[in-house]
C-alpha cells in the first residue's frame, strides 16, 4: 500500500490533518510552498491545453519545449504508458509498486537491480522491448552507476527497446553523474520522467513530466486526452521556482545521516546506499513493526512498512528524510516504544 494515508489516520485517531507527521511518503520538507487562490474562471471554463506555454516552466529550463511532455503525475503516466506498450517489458526491482500493478497486454519480466549493476550485459539475452528503472532506486533510494546506464541504454537501442528512466527523487540526491540532457540527445530512445510531486510537495496537484526526443512527444502528445491537466495545476506550473530547491541535496544528506546514526543505535540496519530523501531500515528481531506502527500513528506519525515488497516485508520499514524537529520526535517516539517494551 502507499504512503500518505493522512486522512484516513486523522479520521481512525481523532486527529487533525495538520497535526500528523508524515513520514510514509517522502515530500520535500524543507520547501515553503506558495499560496494560491482559484478564482471561479478556473472552475467554470476548461482548463487551458496549450501545454507549450507551460513547458519550460516545468522543466526549469532544462530541457527544451520540444523534449517536454506534460502529464498529470507519473502514476498516470505509468499507467498510461503500460497499457499501450507491446512485447516484453523488464522492470528493474525493487521498484515503485505501481510499475507491477499496473494493466499491461505486454508480460512483464523483473530483473532485480542487484543482477544488472554485476552484469548489464545479461540484457542482451532477452528480447524486450521496453525497460522500466526507478533512478534513485525504489525503497532503498541508490543510484545505478552511470556505465550500467550506458551500458543498457546502448543494448536497448540495438533491440529498438525504450529506456523509461524515473527520476521522480533526484532532486534529492547530490550525486548526479548522468547528464540527461545529452542523453537524450544521443539516445532517442530514452524518456526521462520527472515527477514534481515529491520536489515540490505537491501531492494534492497531480503535476509530472518526460523528457525525450521531439518525435516521441509528437507521438505521445496523440495518446493523451488533450484535457489532462486542471486549471489548478496549470496555475501551480506558472508559478514553479527551481531556485527554492537550491542546497535542497545538502540540507537531505545532513538530516539522512541524522536519522541513520540514530536509527542504528537503536538497533535498526540502514539498506544499501541512500542517496535520496527516504531510508530503508531492517527493525531488529524483537520489534514487531506492525504494532510500532500502530503506537504512532496513535501519536499521529506515519512510517511505511515494506511488507508487499516480495523483496522486503513486515521486519522492514521506509522512512522519509524531514527537518530536524520532526527527525527528533520520530527517533523519540521510536525510543519510547522501545522502552515501552521492557516494561
Amino acid at each position: 500500500m502507499h504512503g500518505g494515508r493522512v486522512h484516513e489516520t486523522a479520521r481512525e485517531n481523532g486527529f487533525n490533518i495538520k497535526s500528523i507527521i508524515d513520514f510514509s511518503s517522502s515530500m520535500n520538507d524543507f520547501i515553503k510552498l506558495p499560496e494560491i487562490t482559484m478564482g471561479r474562471e478556473c472552475i467554470e471554463n476548461y482548463p487551458d491545453t496549450d501545454y507549450e506555454y507551460y513547458k519550460n516552466y516545468i522543466s526549469g529550463g532544462e530541457f527544451k519545449k520540444d523534449n517536454i511532455l506534460i502529464v498529470p503525475g507519473l502514476t498516470y503516466f505509468i499507467h498510461r504508458i503500460m497499457l499501450l506498450s507491446s512485447g516484453n517489458i523488464i522492470i528493474i526491482t525493487p521498484t515503485f509498486n505501481e510499475y507491477l500493478y499496473a494493466r499491461s497486454n505486454s508480460k512483464k519480466v523483473e530483473i532485480p537491480l542487484y543482477v544488472i549493476q554485476k552484469n548489464p550485459y545479461i540484457l542482451k539475452n532477452y528480447n524486450f522491448n521496453s525497460i522500466f528503472i526507478v533512478y534513485p532506486s525504489s525503497p532503498t533510494g541508490e543510484l545505478m552507476e552511470a556505465n550500467v546506464m550506458n551500458a543498457i541504454l546502448n543494448i536497448s537501442l540495438l533491440k529498438n527497446a525504450r529506456v523509461f528512466l524515473d527520476e521522480s527523487f533526484i532532486y534529492f540526491s547530490e550525486k548526479r553523474p548522468l547528464n540527461e540532457i545529452s542523453l537524450i540527445n544521443k539516445y532517442g530512445n530514452l524518456f526521462v520522467c520527472r515527477s514534481l510531486t515529491k520536489a515540490f510537495s505537491i501531492p494534492g496537484l497531480r503535476i509530472a513530466y518526460v523528457a525525450s526526443a521531439p518525435e516521441n512527444i509528437i507521438m505521445m502528445e496523440h495518446d493523451f486526452d488533450p484535457w489532462r491537466m486542471s486549471s489548478a495545476s496549470l496555475k501551480y506550473i506558472s508559478k514553479i521556482n527551481y531556485n527554492n530547491l537550491a542546497g535542497l541535496p545538502e540540507m537531505v544528506t545532513l538530516e539522512r545521516n541524522y536519522i541513520i546514526k540514530r536509527m542504528i543505535g537503536l538497533g535498526f540496519t540502514p539498506v544499501g546506499k541512500p542517496v535520496a530523501n527516504y531510508i530503508t531500515f531492517k527493525a531488529p528481531e524483537h520489534i514487531n513493526t506492525l504494532d510500532l506502527d500502530k503506537f504512532l500513528k496513535s501519536n499521529g506519525i506515519l512510517i511505511r512498512i515494506l511488507d508487499d515488497y516480495k523483496e522486503f516485508g513486515t521486519n522492514y520499514i521506509r522512512i522519509s528524510v524531514k527537518r530536524r524537529n520532526k527527525n527528533v520526535r520520530l527517533i523519540s517516539k521510536i525510543k519510547e516504544y522501545m522502552g515501552d517494551l521492557y516494561k
